[in-house]
């Protein structure tokens, strides 16, 4: 995201001779380094174990129709990596010192790893997998008809591929063309400072955060402007024949509080994405076209701390908002290894709860309930009508569809 030649954090000096920026090496930390790379390692421990949690859970899900949830696994992946690799940036920069400075490993470790390559390489990735997202919700919402027909599974996936490898490409000049190693001692080219830097700074700035922020913000607007539309709409009085069968398709309030409740998470995730990242953005655009910067003072660890949090902070996002995320995550944490295993079995029937008093229900719940010692609470959290969770416009959980005794129970009732 940023531009790495300002993440250094060495005190730069200026050789003549050699026409380059040298950052020199130090044996010792200064405190305001160690205090960086504890920040670091602890935002990439929160990430790595939310993260973790986010993959199993939104793995686990077996409907092939249902691309939010696909979707949302790859987002945790691509945080689950930026974490990892974050923790490994923090122990490794404690060790600067020993490792090679020399040849082809002293090269590989000047271009791509204390540049911060690879963080950012993947920090790339976890903001355009969110803008796929969105733009996910906002064909499945506005565009339906549509949907069905573009956003196949395997459609997805190619576009997830296609993310993974040209959405970074604009990570890739700095590696390639800013540094080299001279003497053993790693540097930056001047023509690199004098074009490079301002050409590839605000190229980040536009590819980066401006796209993703006019993309994602416009999506939202138009999803939200529907929705409301069709609750208004929805407020009408009218009369409408509806066959007994295609009753489970009418819009009804419980179905639209849980198309809500997906809509506000991500929506929440695009303004975190915003709150986080901007001010990183803007202070290193004005760096990169000039402007002074102090890499030792607190507006700087402010912005790059709170730019690193973005990618542990979407897990508890999932766990605020959506309920059946914090049961899922709770049968991991309280079951038996065997027991989550049979839970797989029932994944469907674990996130359904019939319109209808089905007594074999009834009787498959409290199985459930007492397979995985689950609270009144928790029983009751896991209550979903099947049509809340079947459409693409709804939850990112599946559920089976009604089974033809609900049918027959709505045909007698009628």
């Amino acid at each position: 995201m940023e531009n790495a030649t300002t993440m250094m954090q060495e005190t730069p000096k200026t050789t003549p001779t050699t026409s380059m920026t040298v950052y020199a090496d130090r044996d010792e930390l200064s405190p305001s380094d160690k205090f960086g790379i504890a920040i670091y390692c602890i935002i990439g421990c929160f990430g790595l174990v939310g993260n973790l949690f986010a993959c199993i859970v939104f793995k686990t899900i077996k409907s092939k129709r249902n691309q939010v949830s696909l979707l949302i696994f790859t987002q945790a992946v691509a945080d689950l990596v930026s974490s990892f690799v974050l923790i490994i940036f923090g122990i490794t920069r404690v060790y600067r010192h020993r490792l090679p400075t020399t040849g082809s490993t002293g090269e590989w470790l000047c271009r791509f790893w204390w540049t911060r390559f690879l963080i950012f390489y993947f920090f790339a990735i976890s903001t355009y997998n969110l803008t796929l997202i969105s733009l996910e919700r906002y064909i499945a919402v506005v565009h339906p008809l549509t949907y069905a027909k573009r956003f196949t599974r395997r459609n997805t996936k190619i576009f997830v591929v296609v993310i993974w490898l040209l959405c970074p490409i604009m990570q890739w000049g700095q590696p390639l063309w800013g540094y080299t190693v001279v003497n053993g001692t790693c540097v930056t080219v001047a023509s690199w400072d004098q074009v490079g830097q301002p050409f590839f700074g605000v190229l980040l700035f536009l590819w980066e955060l401006i796209t993703p922020i006019c993309v994602m913000g416009v999506c939202f607007f138009s999803i939200v402007r529907t929705l409301r539309r069709k609750e208004l709409a929805c407020r009408t009085p009218t009369m409408v024949k509806v066959k007994p069968e295609r009753a489970g398709s009418v819009f009804k309030p419980a179905k639209k509080k849980v198309r809500r409740d997906i809509t506000m998470t991500l929506l929440i995730l695009f303004i975190l994405f915003v709150i986080c990242w901007t001010p990183n953005q803007t202070t290193f655009v004005q760096f990169n076209l000039g402007g002074p910067l102090d890499f030792n003072g607190g507006w700087y660890h402010f912005t790059v701390i709170l730019g690193f949090m973005n990618c542990c902070i979407n897990p508890f996002v999932y766990a605020f908002r959506l309920r059946q995320f914090r049961v899922r995550v709770l049968l991991m944490l309280r079951c038996r290894c065997g027991a989550f295993d049979r839970a797989d079995e029932s994944d469907n029937e674990l996130f359904r709860d019939p319109a209808s008093t089905s007594s074999k229900w009834s009787t498959r719940r409290e199985k459930l309930g007492k397979m995985f010692k689950l609270t009144r609470h928790d029983n009751a959290s896991i209550s979903r009508t099947p049509e809340n969770t079947a459409s693409p416009e709804g939850s990112p959980f599946p559920a089976k569809k009604a089974t033809s005794n609900q049918t027959h129970n709505t045909n007698g009732t009628s």
